[in-house]
């Protein structure tokens, strides 16, 4: 199994879904959401105008106290051998103010790395170049994933 992270104009293997707070209309496939997974912060609403690394921090934040659960089932869910695809709307030219992306869905696919490390992650459109050059999920979900 692989896991892609794409924009909604990109790629991928497998099912696709969305980790967008909303989903485009004409989305082709076998679209699903994963509505948990959402881009929000620490106290349920959407992140919008942050810099790199508070976004990370609300967004950890929000998944720890919010929606540990669903992640921890969905992590378990993965399976060995199904590809998928999540999605998101972000692209580098969504964000020029910075010379990298910086998209939630990166952030998925590290706690992917660290607590799934069984299970390959590619990252595209864009976010093969993150502003995150780091993998800090074990600093923010240490205690729930022991």
């Amino acid at each position: 199994m692989t896991v892609y992270l794409s924009s909604f104009f990109g790629g991928g293997e497998g099912p696709r879904f969305s980790v967008a707070r909303w989903a485009p209309h004409k989305f082709s496939g076998d679209h699903r959401t994963l509505s948990f997974l959402g881009a929000y912060g620490r106290n349920g609403r959407a992140l919008q105008h942050l810099g790199p690394e508070q976004f990370r921090d609300e967004y950890y934040s929000y998944l720890v106290t919010q929606a540990f659960g669903e992640l921890h089932i969905w992590l378990l869910s993965l399976r060995p051998d199904k590809d998928l695809t999540l999605c998101c709307w972000c692209v580098p030219s969504r964000q020029a103010q910075y010379p990298t992306l910086y998209c939630h869905r990166i952030l998925i696919g590290h706690i992917i790395e660290e607590y799934r490390p069984d299970i390959p992650v590619v990252y595209t459109d864009g976010a093969e170049n993150p502003v995150w050059t780091d993998n800090c999920a074990r600093e923010y979900f240490r205690d729930l994933f022991e």
